[in-house]
């Protein structure tokens, strides 16, 4: 097969299987409630549906990015697909709630196996300027995968069902595995790199433990606090003294990759928590059905589409930082308006939506491109993996904190079903929380501004 045609299928590929992914990370959030009644889950095993899928991917995305680059990365890829395949029949045929948060678990496997591999894929395959554009095709197919994600998960859930939802996304992981298969190829970064499993595994018992820490500060969580400082400590010192380390410290040196990173948690933290809430509102509260649900929830996705494209243009005349921090001014006016639910008509929390969806674009744009800018070729697959685990972390922290709140005002053993008004201050104070941190990310954006206006003017 020739060189032109390889980078065709390439970038498809690249474009199904992100797709793919993100319908699969949000098609479960409006599916929960459906799952949540068919199982008589109380509030933590609801909650547990979506943070064991998050927890494992950001626990693995960067051990196994290393791994899969020396050690092949379309045999890992195949083997990421495979599980996906695996899991989503799990899914569908669970007799309980056990069986289903163990199909949800591979999920979480195969989606960090899925996503390393095919950025490396994309990385090794393409070069140079045809590089650039083709991570923007991707990216883009991940974005209409985001707008079609709620309407896609509301028709089938409400018209079929939601076991018929994760059968439905195995046709499309199928035809990846044959395009994989059609490529016939392998890519490999570093053969002679040497793999430091001791590090791999300190950092994912780390980040599990940091998130049931999160999980449960109002069941002694506080305690696990103590294990993840040490633990920290020890990866940071281990990393510094080894020759291939897990992730190139030295970019942490680096102002502004670390706040183009945190300013990105943040905006995830935001977005992921208020489309979570919204969704148990209308369909708890508002009593809309999924299919309801997914229509009233789509625009904020297309509009997000739209001004990700508006902003990716206005990044040619207007600092990055500026834009990122627009985008956070507006997110905090989207949440403001949409948490006050119980108190606005619909139409208002409809057009907070579309708000959250401009906010979202603006931000996604500008920020992909000045963490980009501030990081050299060599470190593209530690930069990428980190960007992907930050944003990942940001939803998953949410959740998390959620969880606790969720916990302190309903109680575990209750249901969503029984205190819509509790429901509603949950979400209230996560708004509160996510403002404080928008405010923050505000802040350190506008001085990494000041700072490369005037001091290294």
């Amino acid at each position: 097969m020739d060189k032109v045609k390889e980078d065709k299928l390439v970038i498809i590929l690249g474009c199904l299987v992100l797709f793919c992914i993100q319908i699969l990370g949000n098609m479960v959030t409006l599916a929960i409630p459906s799952i949540s009644q068919d199982f008589h889950m109380n509030v933590d095993l609801t909650n547990a549906v979506s943070l064991i899928y998050l927890v494992l991917v950001i626990s693995l995305v960067l051990p196994l990015a290393k791994i899969i680059s020396k050690y092949g990365v379309g045999k890992f890829l195949k083997i990421g697909i495979s599980l996906g395949i695996i899991s989503l029949i799990v899914c569908a045929i669970s007799p309980n709630s056990t069986i289903f948060l163990i199909g949800r678990a591979f999920q979480g496997i195969s989606s960090a196996l899925i996503c390393c591999s095919i950025n490396l894929i994309l990385y090794l395959q393409l070069s140079g300027e045809d590089f650039g554009k083709s991570i923007g095709i991707v990216l883009s197919a991940g974005y209409v995968g985001l707008a079609l994600s709620y309407l896609f998960a509301g028709i089938i859930t409400y018209y079929l069902s939601w076991r018929i939802l994760f059968l439905s996304l195995m046709l499309l992981y199928i035809v990846a595995f044959f395009i994989l298969m059609k490529l016939d190829k392998e890519w490999f970064l570093k053969k002679d790199i040497s793999i430091d499993y001791r590090d791999s595994i300190i950092y994912s018992i780390l980040m599990i433990l940091f998130v049931g820490f999160m999980s449960n500060l109002d069941f002694g969580g506080i305690y696990i606090l103590p294990i993840c400082l040490v633990l920290l400590i020890i990866f940071v010192w281990l990393e510094k003294n080894i020759e291939y380390p897990l992730y190139n410290i030295k970019l942490l040196k680096n102002p502004d990759y670390i706040v183009g990173n945190f300013s990105s948690f943040v905006v995830f933290f935001t977005t992921f928590i208020v489309m979570y809430v919204l969704n148990f509102y209308l369909q708890y509260a508002l009593d809309y059905n999924s299919y309801m649900t997914g229509l009233f929830l789509l625009p904020a996705a297309i509009v997000m589409i739209i001004f990700a494209y508006i902003a990716g243009k206005l990044t040619v005349k207007y600092d990055l930082r500026l834009l990122s921090v627009v985008g956070c001014i507006i997110l905090i006016i989207a949440g403001y308006i949409i948490f006050k639910m119980d108190f606005i008509p619909i139409y208002q929390i409809f057009i907070g939506c579309i708000v959250l969806g401009i906010g979202e674009g603006f931000f996604l744009a500008s920020n992909n491109k000045q963490v980009g800018q501030t990081i050299d070729s060599e470190n593209f697959i530690d930069s990428s993996s980190f960007l992907f685990t930050n944003r990942e972390l940001g939803k998953t922290i949410s959740l998390s904190i959620y969880f606790v709140v969720a916990g302190l005002m309903l109680g575990s053993d209750s249901s969503f079903d029984d205190a819509v008004l509790k429901l509603i201050m949950t979400g209230e104070t996560m708004m509160e929380i996510s403002i404080v941190l928008l405010i923050t990310a505000i802040i350190l954006l506008f001085v990494m501004w000041l700072r490369k206006k005037y001091i290294k003017a």
